[in-house]
């Protein structure tokens, strides 16, 4: 909103924001992913750390270049890094859900878009690998959401990482990722009665419509 409006009151804000992100909620989120990582058996919720990253990527929009803001902005670029780096020792094939992959895969496009960061987009790519080998149901066109389970997918899960897919099928010239999310991105007109779902739909297609569009001018 500050971004938007220019509102000193909200710039403000952010910047009280980004200041507990880097100082509290960073740093516990990376020690609990990577506890859980090196001591635990189960599904990792990635998306922890996955948040983060994408609210300092947007956070160090409004701080790079600002009059008095050269500390906070290293911070912010210091702990965003911090979590690139978490993610990518986490293994594609312990990501908890496709929630968690979704998120992640955003996340790390837009820290390579601003950075062309190569260990980001190493691990933007290899999830999105392992999530379309996996994950992905041909008969439904869609995500399934959990690791293991069997029969049609969700295209509520599809929405999830439609942003994140066509990111990286921009930089592999392997036609997988580009069928799976073009064939998924017809499912997610599919009607929605529930609130989440349908916000989990429409949370990043409007914002990748022109790399459908030249994904799709590849087929030609």
């Amino acid at each position: 909103a500050s971004l938007l409006t220019g509102e000193e009151r909200l710039r403000q804000v952010a910047l009280r924001f980004a200041q507990h992100q880097v100082k509290h909620v960073v740093p516990r989120a990376i020690h609990k992913l990577e506890e859980d990582r090196i001591t635990g058996q189960g599904g990792l919720y990635t998306r922890t750390v996955a948040w983060p990253l994408l609210n300092l990527t947007t956070l160090h929009l409004l701080t790079r270049n600002a009059p008095g803001l050269n500390s906070l902005d290293r911070q912010i670029l210091q702990a965003a890094q911090s979590c690139v780096n978490t993610l990518a020792l986490a293994p594609a094939n312990r990501y908890r859900s496709t929630i968690h992959a979704g998120v992640a895969m955003e996340a790390l496009a837009d820290w390579h878009a601003l950075t062309a960061d190569p260990l980001a987009m190493t691990t933007l790519l290899d999830l999105a690998h392992h999530w379309v080998d996996n994950q992905y149901d041909t008969a439904s066109q869609s995500f399934r959401h959990l690791p293991g389970q069997t029969g049609p997918g969700n295209s509520a899960m599809s929405g999830l990482c439609v942003y994140g897919l066509s990111y990286a099928a921009m930089f592999d010239s392997d036609p997988s990722l580009r069928d799976a999310l073009l064939n998924s991105w017809a499912g997610l007109v599919d009607v929605s009665g529930y609130g989440k779902s349908l916000a989990m739909r429409y949370r990043g297609s409007p914002r990748v419509l022109d790399r459908i569009r030249i994904l799709r001018g590849t087929l030609n």
